[in-house]
């Protein structure tokens, strides 16, 4: 059996049975959208293949329209996190590299203010990603100041290369260092590979480096961006990067589709990343603290019923 054939049944199997057992349309919806989420080895190893292949064939388009899927996948709403929106700095990353660095202005409008709830590095990466979007925009709320003592800060500690790698390129981006740039993208690509949490699909090409890179592209001046020297290392290539940058189009298409009678998952991934919303769930109940009632948090729930809204009236 192929790859994509075990992963069809494991599928099937999967749809039947929240077919059979969810009544309401709606309600199946929501259910298929959260399972799709879940990255299967089946999936996995069909990743693997078509990266591997691509690679080899220089098929680049086909490369893309991998890397198009999977980040949908990442990104599809539903799976509570207990973060704020830095919960999806990765995936958010590598949708800049795959449907273009101005998507995240609509996924992360500006109403969401700085992260606080996460770990470290992603409210340290987020905020310094909000900042580029919107602090010399003149939008209120996205003081530069504090981000970047906290990246400063970050990048003095012990965390692993990897991490301060990224929040070094986005506190070089937002000081428009395009050497400091180099450096970090060179260090990024170098340490990925040791990531024990980085699946094999995803050690074969460090996506989250085409978006950075991408996302210079958006926010520098061509003079300054020409000067950003692209990495070299086994997971880079710098023939995707001249192709995808070459591209005023994006082929926004997955790599496989979904036979009858599951023809809903082609339109789950067809519908746009649902934008990020947040909440506040303790915010009423007076037996937490103040901390505790003042905590955001990403509302999977509200990003599901637009997600789903959104398939109805496309």
């Amino acid at each position: 059996m192929t790859d994509i054939g075990a992963y069809m049944t494991r599928f099937g199997a999967m749809y039947d049975r929240l077919r059979s057992g969810t009544e309401e349309e709606r309600d199946f919806q929501k259910a298929v959208v959260k399972w799709m989420g879940y990255i299967s080895s089946e999936y996995q190893r069909i990743l693997e293949s078509v990266i591997s292949s691509s690679l080899q064939t220089g098929d680049f388009e086909t490369l893309h329209r991998c890397f198009f899927q999977v980040t949908r996948t990442r990104l599809l709403p539903g799976m509570a996190g207990g973060l704020d929106h830095c919960q999806d700095l990765w995936p958010l990353l590598d949708c800049a590299a795959c449907e273009g660095p101005e998507e995240l202005y609509r996924l992360l409008p500006p109403e969401l203010g700085m992260s606080r709830n996460g770990h470290p590095m992603l409210v340290c990466a987020m905020n310094l990603l909000m900042c580029l979007l919107y602090s010399r925009e003149g939008v209120p709320r996205f003081d530069e100041a504090a981000p970047i003592r906290r990246a400063e800060k970050f990048l003095s500690t012990k965390r692993p290369l990897w991490e301060r790698s990224v929040v070094g390129f986005l506190l070089c981006l937002l000081r428009r260092d395009t050497a400091g740039m180099t450096d970090r993208l060179q260090s990024a690509c170098a340490s990925y590979g040791q990531l024990k949490t980085a699946a094999k699909y995803q050690k074969l090409l460090c996506l989250n480096a085409y978006g950075l890179v991408v996302l210079a592209k958006m926010l520098l001046p061509q003079e300054a961006f020409s000067e950003l020297r692209p990495p070299e290392a086994p997971n880079f290539s710098g023939a995707y990067l001249s192709w995808r940058l070459e591209r005023t189009e994006l082929p926004l298409e997955p790599c496989f589709t979904y036979p009858e009678p599951y023809t809903l998952a082609n339109r789950i991934l067809a519908q746009p990343v649902a934008v990020r919303r947040l909440f506040q769930p303790g915010r009423e109940r007076e037996d937490l603290t103040p901390r505790e009632r003042n905590t955001w948090y990403q509302d999977e729930a509200a990003m599901l019923e637009q997600f789903i809204a959104g398939m109805e009236t496309a």
